[in-house]
């Protein structure tokens, strides 16, 4: 045996639903919160536009843990294909959504929404 395999990552809600042939160790805890743009929110304190709206991928909806905090938001969700549309979309200053924070915090062009929750993934 030349020992090769593959390594994948993998999200995991339940460890004991893992098929018994899958071996692996437990990776660090990953946390979302709620973003917009930082342009949109400075907006928003200023003179509160319209509601926000919520950007979300595909049929999915605004998570339950997602609380509106100190912004109003509008009822129809702006709906986008895959992760990448999500994060220019909000960039853009289009509306509100969940990201992972590792990624969110990193980008200079959004920032977090006050009066949201950490949530762990």
């Amino acid at each position: 045996m030349n020992r090769e395999a593959d390594v994948a990552i993998r999200v995991v809600y339940d460890r004991k639903t893992l098929p018994l042939n899958l071996h692996g160790l437990k990776g660090p805890e990953l946390f979302g919160n709620v973003y917009m743009s930082r342009d949109r929110l400075a907006a928003w304190h200023t003179s509160a536009p319209d509601p926000v709206r919520w950007i979300v991928i595909s049929r999915h909806g605004k998570p339950d843990w997602a609380h509106e905090g100190e912004v109003r938001t509008a009822g129809v969700p702006f709906r986008v294909t895959d992760a990448q549309a999500q994060i220019v979309a909000v960039q853009q200053g289009l509306g509100i959504t969940t990201l992972p924070c590792f990624v969110a915090d990193a980008d200079p062009l959004l920032a977090r929404v006050r009066g949201t929750d950490l949530h762990l993934y």
